[in-house]
């Protein structure tokens, strides 16, 4: 049959070809959706990567490091074989716990409390046991949406604690007691291309600096290239708290000489910012200048030759933290370093009364839980605790009466709901604002639909249906909420 006058037809097109999820053209649509659901599952620690930021996902792997030889120590983990590729402590097993799901296949709660414990008796800091314990336990967490570990271990894991700030004094006074370190790390040794990492003690405490010996540091009499070199460097740490790594990217270029400021960039937190020089530091750089220390452009902190004149190469992080020690030990402070400049920085910073906003972004913290600590240190605890003795009987009733009042509404709420007392209070109080009582628990759990969906076999679609009040769950599936939510049923369904 031939095709009208003026028209032409197109060959109809080829089928598709399998895409790169693996998928056959027309395969049953359960079959399809059960091999999605795998992919995405599999993907689950890559999408985790993509989305953290790179000092964060070198801390991971820092951490996952720790928990990989504690494995291969305790026989969890074999060695690798000699065909297989090395990676960084131990070989061919923190790769795995890094980016494979299956890697964590066998990884129960008991591992992990036994990891905890054994970072203890390997006299790790408590700040680092519980930072490295949140690690694992949310990779476990991830494999779980994998399908690696199943949804019930999560109880279990989530069980498996950290140590409170109470508990931390009472660990560390019995470490002492024993003539155990209280805090452990590691430091590089050697210079160039040997460098290596080897064990070192840190400071249970940072070491503290008079405002005499920050002005003995910033003040040096020697009036040479590396001491001036050195009244830049000190004054730049004990004014403006930059990290050791910041103050190594310094750079002639980014400074402002009219405005007196000069930018910079925090890789730590991924920030550029711009500061203004304090009378010291501001100082310190025209007496590099003026004496023609240092050309128009490139790194503004730099190593010595021999000839005793500043070179063109950059002074290192390493560099920087041995000078800093050397010169402490010249004022009387022994053990000085970078991070005991930034706290002294902050903590003048904070006494003096700045906001904590502001010393959050002066600082370079991205959240504002560290400024807070130095701002609550030189608080006055009971500055707003007002003891006067003519306070009135009448106001002293109201209080009591509005004591009562909430102790009754409370009460009411568990009668009205049926809620025994180890119910916590915000459950129970978010029921009775109007929340369902399955989603009252996961908002108490701090869970998302999605996860808790994970964690009990449950769509997130279902679960929001049952939150909604639209459907009613069958026994099966209100067996497996409560499981994952770690409470009885009797406690998540009330009738």
């Amino acid at each position: 049959m031939k095709p009208p006058s003026g028209k032409t037809i197109r060959p109809l097109p080829a089928p598709p070809a399998p895409g790169a999820d693996g998928l056959a053209p027309h395969q049953d649509p359960a079959a399809a959706g059960q091999q999605i659901n795998q992919a995405a599952r599999k993907a689950a620690f890559a999408d985790y990567s993509a989305r953290k930021a790179a000092n964060t996902c070198r801390r991971d792997q820092g951490d996952l490091a720790c928990f990989a030889q504690f494995l291969l120590e305790s026989g969890l983990r074999r060695a690798p074989l000699e065909d297989e590729p090395q990676a960084p402590l131990p070989p061919g097993v923190l790769g795995n716990l890094l980016t494979d799901p299956d890697a964590w296949a066998h990884i129960t709660f008991g591992i992990i409390q036994a990891f905890r414990d054994w970072m203890l008796r390997e006299e790790y800091a408590i700040a680092t046991v519980n930072m490295r314990l949140g690690t694992v336990k949310k990779f476990a967490r991830l494999a779980i949406q994998a399908g690696a570990i199943p949804p019930a271990e999560w109880i279990y894991i989530q069980g498996v604690r950290g140590y409170a700030p109470a508990e931390q004094a009472r660990v560390d006074e019995l470490r002492a007691k024993n003539r155990l370190e209280t805090r452990r790390g590691e430091r590089r040794y050697g210079r160039g291309g040997s460098q290596k990492m080897i064990p070192a003690t840190k400071k249970a405490e940072p070491v503290s600096i008079s405002p005499e010996k920050a002005a003995l540091l910033k003040h040096s009499p020697d009036d040479t290239p590396i001491g001036r070199r050195d009244n830049l460097l000190m004054a730049i740490l004990l004014d403006h708290g930059l990290r050791e790594g910041e103050v190594a990217l310094l750079r002639l270029e980014n400074i402002n000489r009219d405005e007196r400021v000069f930018t910079f960039r925090r890789p730590k937190v991924n920030k550029v910012q711009t500061h203004k020089f304090s009378e010291d530091s501001w100082r310190a750089l025209q007496r590099l200048l003026e004496a023609g220390d240092l050309p128009r452009k490139g790194a503004l902190l730099r190593r010595v030759e021999k000839s005793g004149k500043l070179g063109l190469r950059t002074l290192s992080t390493g560099g920087i933290a041995f000078r800093v020690g050397e010169l402490g030990r010249l004022a009387g402070i022994e053990g000085l370093s970078p991070h005991d400049c930034r706290h002294y920085w902050a903590t003048l910073a904070a006494r003096s009364g700045t906001d904590l906003l502001a010393l959050q972004e002066a600082g370079g913290w991205n959240s504002l839980e560290m400024p807070r600590r130095y701002i609550e240190a030189q608080a006055v605890a009971n500055e707003g605790v007002k003891l006067n003795p003519q306070r009135t009987f009448q106001a002293e009733a109201e209080l009591l009466m509005e004591i009562d009042a909430a102790a009754f509404e409370l009460e009411q709420a568990r009668q009205d709901f049926g809620l025994p007392a180890e119910v916590p209070e915000e459950v129970v109080y978010a029921a009775w604002s109007g929340l369902h009582l399955l989603q009252a628990w996961r908002v108490y759990h701090q869970l998302s639909r999605k996860a808790l969906a994970a964690l009990a076999g449950v769509s997130a679609q279902r679960i929001a249906q049952i939150e909604r009040g639209q459907i009613s769950p069958p026994a099966q599936i209100r067996a497996s909420l409560a499981a994952a939510l770690g409470l009885s049923p009797a406690l998540l369904w009330v009738e």
